[in-house]
């Protein structure tokens, strides 16, 4: 099967029909990779996209990998050979796509809303009892696996998500393309069936996105159209031919564009919200506004789990606000009573009612990419390189403190050499050197030096031009470096080579850079 697989492979580009096969594989993507488009399924996190790894991929996910670079080694594959190109429940779905559609153009909200869980509900089921889950059974009062349905289907359910993380991986390859050209793009999110990406307000505004006529019927401008939630926005192909021309040589996106031709509907990928200022949290955390001088209108607002009382720009000022929060802040919210407390045998609650209920708020970003600077991220070397950053995170957390970027850097690093605060690291010192340093933070100064110039000086301690550009729009956090007699010395070198003189010592740069003693141990926790 594994050669019917290569062959299949061979000929993807030029499939009008999506071939039911799949692998399993090793993968090896290439180090300056940004966007491996593999999914590895880590239990209790989801999936997240390493370098390297073992998974099952379809036959589009591989053959974008291929693409990519990758090395590819296979242990066994599925090649479903008497599949004859047609769709199941192709009328079915189609009639469903049709009534959402006219609801949507109805703006009638609910019933589009209802058109859609109705039509996700098909994938549900044939997803269901494939990967084991437990639901509560109302009538024995207890929790049961959920049984497979009579659709169960696991190559059709793999083959839908399988197509669409292929879609969506090759937007990521295309803009990452764009952007090594010198197009004014930038990718803030992705995840499931879309992504969030900005482009230069030189080449598009907010404006440029809507259906202007539709909306000066109605309103009097954009901030009134889009707080009264207009959603009519030109076509995708209109609104960025640049992408859309790019996409159209990948074939995971053409197989989409054939199959909404095939419907008479010509937007294979669909705006759903613009904003021209945004705060990405995590996978499924970002505030999107519309900013008009002093008018702030929220656009985008997915809370990362949160249920937060007020309408949606007061749901946007809350993500805002305690996303600053220097510690774990608590918070309460309402929900509707469930069956389980109905039917408690211990505590039962009488009715239908609303429940109050504490959490603890939840915004730290969640490293399923590994952060290089203040904006940037990267792809995991693998699993084991994911799961110290997200145990460095949860170590933080437990001891109630925010796990911040540079918190949980601190942390890897030394969990990555297996040590606790002793032992010296000449990589992480160099690096909050460079950023003390580049951001002219006192008693540092900024050096009149060209970065190839001070890549030289500091050639030893491995230091690149690429990582002196990174460490000027790193966040700067003093008080990092472990206090220890090899990392003092380590420093005092470093900036002796960088020229600076000194009365005593070079204290006043170590009280800058060395965490401090017990002295505040509230401060330094995390660091045991």
């Amino acid at each position: 099967m594994i050669e019917k697989f290569k062959n299949l492979l061979q000929n993807f580009d030029t499939h009008n029909s999506l071939r039911i096969a799949m692998a399993d594989i090793n993968f090896t993507f290439p180090e300056d990779c940004l966007y491996p488009c593999l999914s590895v399924k880590i239990e209790g996190f989801g999936l997240i996209n390493p370098l390297e790894g073992r998974t099952v991929a379809t036959l589009s996910e591989v053959h974008l990998a291929l693409y990519q670079g990758a090395r590819i080694v296979y242990h066994e594959a599925v090649v479903i050979e008497s599949y004859n190109g047609a769709y199941f429940c192709r009328t079915h779905l189609l009639r469903l796509f049709n009534l959402r559609n006219e609801a949507k153009k109805n703006d009638q909200e609910l019933l589009q809303l209802l058109y859609k869980t109705y039509t996700n509900s098909l994938y549900g089921k044939l997803a269901q009892g494939i990967r084991e889950r437990r639901m509560f059974n109302t009538r024995e009062g207890n929790t049961k696996k959920l049984p497979k349905s009579p659709i169960t289907n696991s190559y059709y359910a793999s083959m839908t998500t399988g197509l669409i993380r292929a879609a969506l991986s090759s937007i990521l390859v295309a803009l990452d393309e764009l952007i090594k050209e010198g197009h004014a793009y930038k990718i803030i999110s992705a995840t499931t069936d879309g992504l969030l990406y900005g482009i230069g307000e030189a080449k598009l505004s907010v404006a440029d996105t809507l259906e202007m006529g539709k909306l000066s019927e109605k309103y009097s401008s954009i901030a009134e159209a889009l707080g009264s939630g207009f959603k009519k926005f030109r076509a995708f192909h209109d609104i960025d031919p640049v992408l859309n021309e790019r996409l159209l040589k990948f074939p995971s996106i053409r197989l989409l564009q054939i199959s909404h031709e095939a419907w008479n509907d010509p937007e294979y990928i669909e705006v759903k919200h613009v904003a021209n200022a945004v705060l990405n949290v995590k996978t499924r955390g970002q505030v999107g506004m519309y900013v008009d001088g002093d008018t702030s209108i929220c656009t985008i607002l997915a809370k990362a789990g949160h249920k937060v009382a007020g309408d949606k720009n007061e749901q946007a000022q809350w993500m805002m606000e305690h996303y600053d929060d220097e510690a774990i802040e608590g918070y309460e919210f309402q929900r509707l009573s469930s069956i389980q407390d109905i039917i408690s045998d211990t505590n039962p609650i009488d009715d239908l009612v609303s429940v109050t209920e504490k959490r603890k708020i939840s915004l730290d970003y969640d490293y399923k990419r590994y952060p290089i600077n203040a904006t940037d991220t990267a792809p995991h070397k693998d699993v084991n390189h994911f799961r110290k950053y997200r145990q460095s995170a949860d170590y933080l957390r437990r001891l109630n403190q925010r796990a911040s970027i540079d918190a949980v850097d601190y942390k890897f690093q030394l969990a990555k050499q297996n040590v606790r605060k002793t032992g010296s690291n000449s990589e992480f010192c160099i690096r909050h050197i460079l950023r003390a340093l580049l951001q002219g933070v006192k008693p540092f100064e900024r050096p009149q030096l060209s970065y190839s110039r001070l890549a030289t000086i500091l050639r030893e301690e491995k230091v690149t031009v690429s990582k002196i550009k990174h460490s000027k729009d790193s966040v700067f956090t003093p008080n990092m470096i472990s206090d220890t007699s090899g990392n003092r010395a380590f420093i005092r070198k470093v900036l002796r080579k960088l020229g600076y003189k000194t009365q005593n010592n070079y204290q006043d740069f170590l009280e800058l850079l060395l965490h401090k003693k017990i002295s505040n141990p509230e401060d330094v926790r995390y660091l045991d």
